[in-house]
C-alpha cells in the first residue's frame, strides 16, 4: 500500500506510517491495470476536473479492482469552509454515483454518512455563512469525542444493511469489471 499526495509536507507526515510517494490523482505514475484497490478519501472535491481523476483511476485499476471514495455532500451547503479548503465543489450521492458510472465503474455500495450529526452541521454551516465566519477546528471535549465515535461505529454497522438517507458526506465502494 502506498499513499500518494501533492504535498511533500503531507507525504513526510504520512512517511512516519507506511510507504509514500510524490504524485498527482490526474497522473498516477502507474501502468494501466495494476492496482487492486484505490481509496481517496475527501480528494476529489479538490480537482478541477473530477471526471477526468475518475478516468485515470479507472485506467490503474486492474479488471475486479475496487475504488473507495468519499466526498462531502450538497453543493447548497458550499462555504467559506470549503473555499478556505480549495473545495471546487460538493456532492450528491446520486452525483457521485453517476460520474462512477461514467467513468467504468460498477457500484458495490453507496451511502450518506454522517447522519446523525447531520442537524448540527448544517447549523454550524449555515451560521458561520450568515456569519461570514471562516474556516476552524476545535477539539471536542472527551465525553463529546465518545459520544461522536459511539455514533461513527452505529453508522458503519448500518451501512452494512443499508444506505443512509443522508449526511454531510457521501461515501461508495466501486469496482472495474
Amino acid at each position: 500500500m502506498t499513499g500518494v499526495d501533492l504535498n511533500p509536507m503531507a507525504i513526510k507526515l504520512a512517511g512516519r506510517y507506511g510507504k509514500t510517494q510524490i504524485g498527482d490523482a490526474l497522473a498516477l505514475a502507474y501502468p494501466a491495470d495494476s492496482q487492486d484497490m484505490i481509496t481517496t478519501f475527501d480528494l476529489l472535491e479538490h480537482l478541477p476536473d473530477d471526471a477526468a481523476a475518475l478516468r485515470e483511476w479507472h485506467r490503474v485499476l486492474k479488471n475486479g479492482g475496487y475504488l473507495m471514495v468519499s466526498v462531502p455532500a450538497y453543493q447548497w451547503l458550499f462555504g467559506p469552509h470549503d473555499r478556505a479548503l480549495s473545495h471546487y465543489r460538493r456532492y450528491t450521492r446520486p452525483q457521485l454515483v453517476a460520474l462512477l458510472r461514467q467513468a467504468g465503474f460498477t457500484i458495490i455500495m453507496s451511502s450518506y454518512l454522517f447522519m446523525f450529526t447531520f442537524p448540527i452541521f448544517v447549523l454550524q454551516r449555515l451560521l458561520a455563512r450568515g456569519l461570514q465566519r471562516g474556516t476552524g477546528y476545535n477539539p471536542a471535549p472527551p465525553m463529546i469525542n465518545s459520544l461522536l465515535i459511539l455514533l461513527g461505529r452505529l453508522e458503519a454497522a448500518l451501512i452494512k444493511s443499508i444506505s443512509l438517507p443522508f449526511g454531510s458526506s457521501v461515501i461508495v465502494l466501486a469496482r472495474k469489471i
